[in-house]
C-alpha cells in the first residue's frame, strides 16, 4: 500500500502543472453566481465537480508526453498497482470536490423555508453526483489505458453527456419529488455510491487488462 500511495503522490505532484488557482476559484465562482441568480443549487456541483473531475486526465496526458510509464517501472511495483493508484487518485479527487460542493452549496442556499435547501438534502444531490462522476471516471480510465490519451479526446469527453441526463432527473426530483427523496434518502444515496463503486470495480479489471497488454 505504500507503493500505491506513492504512486498516488506522484500523479497529484504530476497533475500540478496543470492546476491554475485562479482560473478555477473564478471559473467556480461564475458557477456559483449563476446558481444563485437562478436559485439552482445544482448549478455549482455540476461546474464544480465537473471542473475538478477534468483534472484526472492530466497524468495521462503528461505521463504519455514525458513516458512517465518508464519511471513507474522504476518503482518495483506491478502494472495493477499502478492502475490502482490511478482509481484511488481519481477517487480522492472526486471526494475533495463533492466535499467542496457542498460546503459552498450550503452556505450559499441554506433555508429554513424549504426541504429543498437544506445541508441534509444538499448531502443526497451531492452524494448522486459522487456516483455520478465515480461512473464518468469508470469510463474514462479505461480509455486512455486502451488508446492512449491523444487519441482518447472525443470518446473520453462523451461520459459527461449522461450529467445532463442525470442533472433532468435530479431537476425533476427537486421539483416534484423532495419528500420522496428525503423520505428515500438511504436507500438513494447507497443505490447511487453501490452502482458507482460496482462500475468502478469492473472499470479497474479492464484497465489492468488493458495496460497489461500495453508497450511501454
Amino acid at each position: 500500500m505504500t507503493k500505491i500511495m506513492k504512486l498516488v503522490k506522484l500523479d497529484i505532484q504530476t497533475a500540478k502543472p496543470y492546476v491554475r488557482f485562479k482560473n478555477l476559484a473564478i471559473f467556480n465562482i461564475v458557477w456559483l453566481l449563476v446558481g444563485i441568480v437562478s436559485g439552482n443549487p445544482l448549478i455549482p456541483i455540476v461546474g464544480i465537480m465537473g471542473y475538478v473531475s477534468g483534472y484526472i486526465s492530466a497524468p495521462f496526458s503528461i505521463g504519455e508526453r514525458y513516458r512517465l510509464d518508464i519511471l513507474h517501472a522504476t518503482f518495483s511495483v506491478s502494472r495493477r498497482e499502478i492502475v490502482l493508484g490511478r482509481y484511488i487518485y481519481a477517487f480522492i479527487l472526486n471526494a475533495i470536490s463533492a466535499a467542496a460542493s457542498y460546503v459552498v452549496i450550503s452556505f450559499a442556499f441554506y433555508s429554513d423555508d424549504s426541504a429543498s435547501a437544506t445541508p441534509f438534502f444538499f448531502a443526497i444531490l451531492v452524494i448522486i453526483y459522487l456516483a455520478q462522476y465515480l461512473i464518468i471516471a469508470a469510463v474514462q480510465i479505461p480509455i486512455f489505458y486502451k488508446v492512449g490519451y491523444a487519441k482518447s479526446s472525443i470518446f473520453s469527453s462523451l461520459p459527461y453527456i449522461t450529467v445532463l441526463t442525470t442533472l433532468a432527473f435530479v431537476l425533476y426530483i427537486v421539483n416534484y419529488g423532495v419528500d420522496w427523496l428525503t423520505e428515500n434518502a438511504l436507500l438513494v444515496c447507497l443505490t447511487a455510491l453501490s452502482a458507482g463503486l460496482m462500475i468502478t470495480a469492473v472499470s479497474f479489471l479492464v484497465s489492468c487488462k488493458f495496460y497489461e497488454k500495453r508497450d511501454l
